[in-house]
């Protein structure tokens, strides 16, 4: 069996945009990885809750 080697980028992508895309495929295509999971964070530390969009809708989004 063949280990596959996955790269996880996290954010809160509040919202997703281009910038994300372009990384997560560059990563993918130059990288030492398989492939590339985006993991939805539900907070992030620089901006107030009240900020973000509702977990669904950024999650819906990516």
């Amino acid at each position: 069996m063949t280990r596959r080697v996955i790269g996880i980028l996290g954010g809160s992508f509040n919202p997703v945009h281009n910038g994300h895309l372009m990384l997560a495929s560059y990563i993918a295509q130059f990288g030492p990885v398989d492939e590339v999971w985006l993991n939805l964070s539900p907070q992030n530390p620089f901006k107030v809750q009240s900020e973000l969009l509702d977990d669904r809708h950024r999650l819906a989004m990516l």
